[in-house]
């Protein structure tokens, strides 16, 4: 069990060590996903100073999700950092769906044309042919379909027997309801200039304003030297791992060896103490023993004399 825990700690503790350095470096959930880094973190593997308040991402089966207000998750397509946009996808293929919950004044980002969003208000019709061009097949049900007219227009101008209002949508965008995907944009922070000349967008040191600094330049030798680095250093705790082991199996030996020869002189000292059980043949075996080795005494003209040495004597012959 110890072992166990010392290579539990080691394994949990060791990328941490590794990585500790830099917790802000550039991530991504997939091998073709975006890349995460400021003002976007991951806020599952980052702590909050890598990102901007709003700027949450986390991982989902290799999927970069987002989840804008109100509880409207969606998939992360692309960011473009120096343009400052961000492409996004409907997780269940119905992007109008998620529309119908969007709250895009209580985040950071805004749509694309700011001046075409609309209010539209939704009718859920039977399933008849009409002359409503603004259909939302996915939000459709088998007999029904979904419609999307502007609130500016007059009702009386679509057909809408046999129709029931579902519900008003605000400030979006048409093509947005028409669409699987969805483009959104950031004005805050601004790091699209330090962005596009290729340096590094980061809150400073009080974490209340953004700076922009170099990239570092990595040469061939810079790299060679965090290799060499990273190996020694994954030596090392290797080493600090093969002495546990070691100190381990040593320790484990010698309180074997020394419990083993506890118990052996246990075992001894309860023999030594333990009363031997003879039967009634045996007793009077031990009693002829005696009686016959008095008389050879007396023959001899000597006194016999009764003891624990006669006894042990004549029971050593009778056993």
């Amino acid at each position: 069990m110890s072992i166990f825990i010392c290579y539990k700690f080691f394994f949990l503790f060791f990328p941490l060590l590794v990585v500790g350095l830099d917790d802000c470096t550039t991530t991504r959930c997939s091998k073709g996903g975006p890349t995460i880094r400021f003002p976007f973190r991951n806020k599952f593997l980052q702590p909050e100073h890598c990102g901007y308040p709003g700027f949450d991402l986390y991982c989902d089966k290799s999927k970069t999700v987002l989840e804008l207000p109100f509880s409207v998750k969606v998939e992360v397509k692309k960011i473009d950092y120096a343009s400052q946009e961000i492409h996004l996808h409907g997780l269940d293929g119905c992007l109008p769906q998620k529309l119908l919950y969007l709250n895009l004044s209580a985040s950071p980002f805004q749509f694309l044309e700011d001046d075409r969003l609309s209010n539209y208000v939704m009718f859920n019709c039977t399933a008849v042919e009409r002359k409503i061009y603004n259909n939302i097949p996915c939000l459709g049900v088998p007999g029904y379909q979904v419609y999307c007219i502007p609130s500016y227009s007059h009702s009386d101008d679509y057909d809408l027997t046999s129709c029931i209002k579902i519900r008003e949508i605000s400030s979006v965008l048409w093509y947005t309801l028409d669409q699987h995907d969805l483009h959104l944009k950031w004005s805050e922070p601004y790091c699209g200039k330090c962005e596009a000349q290729g340096n590094i967008c980061s809150l400073d040191t009080n974490k209340s304003r953004t700076q922009c600094t170099n990239k570092p330049k990595t040469h061939r030798s810079e790299q060679r030297g965090d290799l060499i680095n990273a190996g020694a250093t994954l030596g090392a705790f290797l080493s600090v791992g093969s002495l546990v082991v070691f100190y381990y199996v040593y320790s484990s030996s010698r309180m074997k060896k020394k419990n083993r020869a506890t118990i052996e002189k246990f075992l001894e000292d309860y023999r030594a103490l333990k009363p031997t059980r003879f039967s009634y043949a045996e007793i009077r075996n031990i009693t002829n023993q005696i009686q016959n080795e008095e008389k050879s005494v007396a023959k001899q003209g000597k006194k016999f004399t009764w003891g624990t040495e006669a006894l042990l004597t004549a029971t050593k012959k009778t056993t």
